[in-house]
């Protein structure tokens, strides 16, 4: 009796060891996740306070449009942007942290890449052990300073770890066969939907993960599932649409809506650069395939690193794994534009590529004799890794060179210092993209088309034209060229200020302010 006594101790006890163990596994886990989210993004997101500001056209176009949204006008309809409405909503948020700095933008950035982090390590676990946690900070430098990070807040860095969570969910199914729960198909529904009202190009992903697991469930003839399974995921798309579609009808808005969110965006803001569409299709997609190899050559051969961790892994993953790159490398690139920051979320794909290379190298590895309970160990092994991921992080990221710079040498607060001293100022940014001029000076745009967006629209012109003839601001400020004030005469030049662009080399930015106010 005292033997079985002694043995239901003894196992008591190991169960006992073995939570606490596991549960300070998890607080490792978080704590350097924690930390790398925040150094990465400190060093490689010019939202960062340790840079003067961010002064990337697209982000100022986001704020300035979220500002306007957070101070009730309705986005489309009476301010002119094309990208998703959750999107605007976000930087709302951000804009009532902050109302003329990008702190708010830092802080969600920082949330979103603990979260891309947490599920890339969930999902690389699934083939590994608890030790890969240290080789995260590296990890993270290897995607976040690519110059596919662009200057930092872009649509792509937000959903990133949307995409990355139904990776994950599809990658553990394969694996462990198992099957997607309906939770986990309504979650897939969810954050399609928020992907969807962001930036919908980039929904390639989901509808590769939907064409696998649709043939899976038509295959193995589970239509009863596959039913539950299109229930849930529609649910969740519900759930995230239903208040947009509230919001836009409330404002009598819901045309404007599909105007410029869909109809823009498919049909007047691509480009063919063939003329003939099938042709078209596939020189853009070259077009995108030397643009991701270019601008993200880290990421181009991790990915194919991954594909083949997958192929030695299981026939069901590389299949997968390929059906949902392809189908995300064609919403992303068909339409004919290929900005750096457009294969960020391809970013999803590089911890397979990572791990193929750890594994290969685990006779390497295995010799260090990793412990992660062991404190003689982690101390100085993170501080190694933290202190080469930080260097690697400031050498290759594309926006370090703003460090060298102060708020006094950038054209933004230049001019700040002459409109600030006019009471509730209004102003245009007058044929160009948002130059973060009403970012730093905390102006609400009165004029639909704030901005030049790249997009053929006649009517932006126009009304930008009949704003500046009529003096109906107070200041305008251009880039590149002067104002032609013999055309409209009722402004002079009061300030001009030249900077360093990161692409495109020095530009020249001026000032004009209306005659009538002095």
């Amino acid at each position: 009796m005292k033997s079985i006594a002694n043995t239901r101790v003894h196992f008591q006890n190991t169960k006992a060891g073995e939570k606490r163990s596991g549960k300070k596994q998890t607080i490792i886990s978080v704590v350097i996740l924690l930390m790398t989210s925040v150094v990465c993004i400190t060093i490689c997101s010019k939202c960062s306070p340790i840079y003067p500001f961010n002064n990337w056209d697209d982000i100022n176009c986001f704020f300035t449009v979220g500002k306007a949204v957070a101070n009730d006008t309705v986005m489309y309809k009476e301010i002119f942007e094309q990208k998703g409405p959750l999107l605007y909503f976000l930087f709302s948020l951000a804009y009532f942290i902050s109302n003329d700095t990008f702190l708010g933008v830092y802080l969600i950035e920082i949330i979103l890449c603990f979260l891309f982090l947490l599920i890339s390590l969930k999902t690389i676990k699934l083939f590994s052990d608890d030790r890969i946690v240290y080789f995260v900070p590296l990890l993270a430098a290897i995607i976040y300073s690519s110059s596919a990070m662009s200057d930092g807040g872009s649509a792509e860095e937000l959903c990133l770890p949307l995409i990355a969570l139904c990776c994950y969910f599809g990658i553990r199914s394969l694996q462990r066969n198992t099957g997607i729960t309906l939770k986990e198909w309504f979650a897939v529904g969810v954050t399609s939907g928020i992907v969807l009202w962001i930036k919908f190009s980039l929904l390639g992903f989901y509808i590769g993960f939907g064409l696998y697991f649709l043939f899976f469930y038509l295959k193995s003839k589970r239509f009863k599932e596959l039913f539950k399974a299109f229930l849930s995921l529609i649910s969740g798309v519900f759930i995230i649409s239903l208040p947009i579609f509230v919001y836009f009808a409330i404002n009598n808005a819901v045309s404007d809506l599909f105007t410029v969110y869909f109809y823009d965006n498919l049909f007047v803001y691509t480009v063919n650069k063939a003329g003939n569409f099938v042709l078209g299709f596939f020189v853009n997609l070259f077009y995108g395939s030397a643009s991701f190899v270019v601008c993200y050559t880290a990421g181009f051969v991790l990915s194919i690193a991954g594909a083949i961790f997958m192929a030695r892994q299981k026939k069901e993953l590389l299949f997968f794994y390929l059906i949902t790159f392809l189908f995300s490398f064609l919403l992303i690139y068909s339409g004919g534009r290929h900005f750096n920051y457009y294969s960020f979320t391809l970013s999803v794909y590089v911890p397979f590529g990572v791990l193929f290379i750890i594994n290969i190298s685990k006779r390497f590895i295995n010799k260090l004799n990793i412990n992660v309970n062991n404190k003689k160990m982690t101390v100085p092994l993170l501080s190694v890794l933290y202190i080469l991921s930080a260097a690697f992080m400031f050498l290759l990221s594309p926006n370090t060179y703003m460090l060298k710079y102060k708020k006094d040498d950038l054209p933004q607060f230049k001019f700040n210092k002459i409109i600030s001293k006019t009471q509730s100022p209004t102003m245009l940014n007058y044929g160009f993209l948002d130059g973060g001029f009403y970012t730093v000076s905390d102006i609400m745009p009165t004029c639909k088309y704030f901005c030049k967006l790249n997009i053929p629209y006649e009517e932006m012109e126009k009304t930008q034209d009949q704003f500046v003839e009529n003096g109906l601001i107070d200041y305008v400020v251009t880039a590149g060229k002067q104002l032609d004030t013999a055309r409209f005469n009722k402004y002079e030049c009061v300030d001009k200020a030249s900077f360093e662009e990161k692409k495109g080399g020095r530009r020249t930015y001026y000032l004009y302010r209306k005659t009538s106010m002095e």
